[in-house]
């Protein structure tokens, strides 16, 4: 017996005639992590290392592992929808509807790139993503009243936290100064408003530099690790591999040659080398969407050849109702571990097509629950660290600034309001007998810049 390999084909030869076995052909769609023994989340959960118990009373100094891949689960955006737009959600209706106060973007804005919406959308992205995200903060100089003159996201999946080990702590950049997970090698950040410390006991982060880069970090604090945040969708992740596996499933049931339409059988005669070669070569060439449908016509001299083809029926012609739904089982799990509404994740349950309320009411409880948490922690970091004229260079005067983020139910009740001709201000239709707008959290507060004296004085970093 011969055996001949060609590209998706093995074909073997004996006395007894010919067998040609269509091997599968696949293209991935998803990444692999490690060697595909393991589940997604064991993959995702393996890098974490056991961490000495919490403390403040003083630790072993090193750097402080992720308690998991966040650059694997940062990507996962690029692989399911359903995820993907939890995340938007949640990033748009956190940050990207803007601040209250005008005042805070014409400052800031003038120290990006691009604006400050922007760079907080980058840095919420990986807050939700991952559960931290880091703010880069640029000062012409050493100290909480040298000037600002730089904000940038930095990405989470390769930021660090060094634990010096007698309480304090620095961030490390991964790999910006030459090499990779070598602490030698790594771009040190001090936190906010630390660098005085910082610099007496490290040095300037780059040699003959004037200007130094703080860090603020905004983490969704977990039980499970002191020094980072993790996500709240965690618990989706098998619902986002067992979807991966449905989508790689159905790719290849379209693009794979090796799915049979048919079984073609010669009998009577034994083809020539030639023959069967044209056969196969024939046969390959009905192979890819743009060639289905194509005719094909053989000669053979023997007259008591047959030639028999037996259609088979398509595999999993009854898979498509059960996988659709399994797919809907699935994306529900995602958006409800994400505590995003399915409507804002473009899902549509069926028997509530007519509720014309379910929208508003799914949005403001969106808003409660899930939006309103993530903006206290933003709010509170900005209005300690750049809000904080104690420790912001004066970026706003001699006076604390609010950082309030608009509300996504203060804009529906503005629209509702300008439709019925009435108030003009977001909040007001709910905080009138307050007699004050009512903030992200749903709590009436004044208006105004100025902030508590506590406030003012809480730590940065």
């Amino acid at each position: 017996m011969s055996t001949e390999a060609a590209p998706g084909n093995v074909i073997a030869e004996n006395s007894a005639g010919r067998i040609v076995v269509a091997s599968r052909v696949t293209r991935k769609l998803y990444p692999e992590l490690g060697d595909g023994g393991d589940s997604l989340i064991t993959m995702l959960m393996k890098v974490a290392e056991v961490e000495a118990a919490s403390s403040n009373q003083g630790t072993i100094a090193g750097q402080r592992q992720h308690p998991a891949n966040f650059a694997a689960m940062g990507r996962l955006i690029l692989h399911n929808p359903y995820h993907s737009a939890c995340v938007n959600a949640k990033k748009s209706s956190t940050i990207g509807l803007g601040f209250k106060s005008d005042k805070v973007p014409a400052v800031l804005d003038e120290l990006t790139i691009t604006d400050m919406t922007a760079v907080l959308n980058i840095v919420s992205e990986d807050f939700f993503s991952v559960g931290n995200g880091y703010l880069e903060v640029v000062r012409n100089g050493v100290g909480p009243d040298s000037e600002i003159v730089g904000l940038h996201p930095v990405p989470a999946a390769f930021t660090y936290v060094f634990d010096e080990g007698d309480g304090n702590w620095h961030y490390e950049l991964l790999g910006t100064m030459g090499g990779f997970r070598d602490s030698r090698s790594n771009f040190k950040f001090p936190r906010f408003g630390d660098s005085e410390r910082f610099v007496k006991k490290w040095g300037m982060p780059v040699e003959g530099r004037n200007t130094v880069s703080e860090i603020i970090h905004f983490s969704n604090g977990s039980a499970l690790n002191k020094w980072y945040g993790l996500p709240n969708w965690m618990s989706a992740v098998s619902s986002i591999e067992l979807m991966q596996a449905l989508d790689q499933r159905e790719f290849d049931f379209f693009i794979n040659r090796g799915v049979p339409d048919f079984m073609l059988f010669i009998s009577g005669t034994k083809a020539s080398d030639e023959q069967w070669t044209e056969l196969t070569n024939a046969m390959k060439a009905h192979i890819g969407i743009a060639n289905a449908h194509k005719s094909l016509a053989m000669n053979f001299p023997d007259a008591d050849v047959k030639i028999q083809l037996e259609k088979l029926d398509l595999e999993g012609t009854d898979q498509g109702a059960r996988f659709a739904t399994i797919t809907d089982s699935l994306s529900l799990k995602i958006v409800s571990a994400h505590q995003v509404p399915p409507l804002l994740a473009g899902i549509q349950i069926a028997g509530k097509l007519a509720a014309n309320n379910e929208l508003p009411n799914a949005i403001r409880t969106f808003q409660l629950l899930t939006v309103a948490p993530a903006q206290e922690i933003f709010e509170n970091r900005l209005e300690r660290t750049l809000g904080n004229p104690k420790k912001n260079g004066r970026l706003f005067g001699a006076r604390q600034q609010k950082m309030e983020f608009k509300a996504i139910t203060d804009e529906l009740d503005l629209l509702a309001m300008q439709a019925l001709g009435g108030a003009k201000t977001p909040g007001a239709a709910v905080a009138k007998d307050a007699g004050a707008p009512v903030s992200a959290g749903g709590a009436a507060k004044p208006d105004g810049d100025a902030g508590s004296a506590g406030s003012a004085g809480d730590a940065g970093g």
